[in-house]
């Protein structure tokens, strides 16, 4: 079973059929599928609950979370409403600020894993106008909530770059915080690592077991960001059980599915 744990419903006419079409076709069996509020043009959460209650064999939601703007007993209502997961990304403060310890204790509680976007983040037209700070998404935040919240599964995306080795060494220390390679799928940071690159940030045992797959992309480079997962687990010689666990298994224990 392949697990995208990291795709987003875009605000587009039919955009939901079109991609659950070109996911199946590049062999993607499941989506967590997420929304990163209308600053990114994503639908709101009551698309993505239509979603996953229309199409409960492809899709399971992950509930978008405001941090800094949305009250924590928006997570219980999520949790009551079937989402399986949370997305969070553009917070008001750093990560590990304590005014967010309401939600993430929550989300433990229902036993909801985060997504974090982590690193750099996308320019948008009106970013001076939401406050969006890339320094408040930093990875190394990541690992204050892990020893503060250790039942709350943390999914990390796109390795935190620029901050890398920050986020290999969270996902060392930690054993509930995982990290997506996502990125752009033409050039972006994953076309200038090596095997030995990431042999460097991931040098201990069972290392690789660390990552999920996910995407991240529009719906047309989806073959290519599936591909440039195998490429980077073909470079590294990884085993078969490893890869697996990439792909899918690691998550569908997480989910419990």
């Amino acid at each position: 079973m392949v697990i995208d744990v990291h795709i987003h419903y875009v605000d587009e006419k039919d955009y939901l059929e079109r991609l659950l079409e070109a996911t199946s076709a590049v062999g993607i069996d499941k989506l967590c599928l997420s929304s990163s509020g209308p600053h990114y043009l994503h639908v709101g959460n009551n698309k993505i609950k239509e979603a996953f209650l229309k199409y409960p064999d492809r899709v399971l939601g992950f509930g978008f979370v405001d941090l800094g703007k949305d009250k924590p007993e928006l997570v219980k209502e999520l949790a009551e409403d079937g989402f399986k997961g949370l997305k969070i990304i553009k917070p008001a403060a750093d990560y590990d600020d304590q005014q967010f310890y309401p939600v993430y204790e929550k989300a433990q509680a229902y036993g909801l894993p985060i997504l974090f976007h982590t690193g750099i983040v996308q320019r948008m037209p009106n970013d001076h106008e939401a406050d969006v700070s890339s320094n408040r998404m930093r990875p190394i935040y990541l690992d204050t909530i892990a020893r503060a919240f250790p039942e709350l599964t943390i999914i990390g995306a796109h390795l935190g770059t620029p901050w890398l080795q920050e986020a290999a060494m969270t996902a060392r220390t930690n054993p509930n915080v995982y990290f997506d390679i996502t990125g752009s799928p033409y050039g972006g940071w994953r076309s200038v690592m090596t095997a030995e690159d990431y042999k460097k940030l991931f040098y201990w045992e069972n290392a690789f077991e660390k990552i999920v797959f996910g995407t991240d992309v529009k719906i047309e480079d989806l073959p290519r960001a599936k591909e440039v997962y195998h490429q980077v687990m073909d470079s590294l010689d990884l085993p078969k059980e490893t890869r697996s666990k990439i792909l899918g298994r690691t998550m569908a224990n997480i989910l419990k599915i």
